[in-house]
């Protein structure tokens, strides 16, 4: 299936309120609540995480919450999503946990060499082309530092986004499920992923699959590197119940690199 870019940043405040009130749902919370528990499972006990994409701050919220020690920030290049994400941050009670900035996911306003995690939830499927994207993750990452990106995967035909619209249609509110349904049509295939990191500078990352049922229904495909000092981060945190996915890495989605660990 041909891909159907969308526009890099949601600007429109109804698309954003939208937006907002999709990801608050039951199942996509259950959505953000795995990709918090991989992130913090990554090797991290305390830190500087970013959040690139991070869209109304519920990533990064639910990141502190669950660790107070991470110093954590969330950039985003929707001045509109901005201030939704530091609405729901003073509607946690957790202000000043988390710091808001605007900024290009192409051209980061960080230093080098500053984070120990990045983070980034379905923004990739925004990108012209992530190669950009990943020299700057690269940038900013600490030697050895971990890597979570998942985003939505690309289906190989139509029949199957049908499937996906209808399912959607069943969880979320009509222009929240019509959104969803964009952005799976804008996003790339785990092959694809592959080659763009292999062009970029993010070495010792692996694509990974996910699937909602086992080896049937592929919803999602991540880019994560575990921390390479992941044994001393002591006794993981409690997970969230959360939704079950199902990892499929397959071998020939591993890029080169250090060991992938876990």
């Amino acid at each position: 299936m041909q891909r159907e870019k969308e526009p890099e940043s949601m600007d429109a405040a109804a698309d954003v309120r939208a937006f907002d009130r999709s990801t608050k749902s039951f199942f996509l919370r259950l959505f953000i609540d795995n990709f918090v528990d991989s992130a913090l499972q990554a090797g991290i006990g305390e830190g500087r995480v970013l959040d690139v994409g991070t869209g109304n701050g519920l990533v990064p919220i639910k990141m502190q919450e669950k660790n107070p020690r991470l110093e954590i920030y969330g950039v985003d290049l929707s001045a509109e999503m901005l201030e939704q994400a530091r609405e729901n941050l003073k509607l946690s009670g957790r202000e000043g946990k988390v710091r808001f900035t605007r900024g290009d996911a192409k051209n980061l306003p960080f230093e080098d060499d500053y984070f120990d995690l990045v983070t980034c939830n379905h923004l990739i499927h925004h990108l012209d082309d992530p190669v950009p994207f990943f020299n700057e993750v690269a940038r900013v990452l600490k030697d050895g530092a971990a890597v979570m990106m998942r985003d939505v995967s690309r289906p190989g035909n139509r029949l199957v986004l049908e499937y996906y619209r209808l399912m959607l249609r069943l969880v979320m509110e009509k222009r929240g499920a019509e959104m969803a349904a964009e952005s799976v049509s804008s996003a790339f295939t785990p092959e694809e992923l592959n080659d763009y990191l292999q062009e970029s500078d993010l070495q010792g990352a692996r694509v990974t699959r996910y699937f909602l049922v086992p080896t049937v229904l592929e919803v999602i495909v991540g880019i994560e590197r575990v921390h390479r000092d992941r044994e001393k981060a002591g006794k993981p945190l409690p997970r969230t119940f959360s939704l079950p996915l199902w990892q499929m890495p397959g071998r020939r989605f591993l890029a080169p690199g250090f060991s992938n660990r876990g």
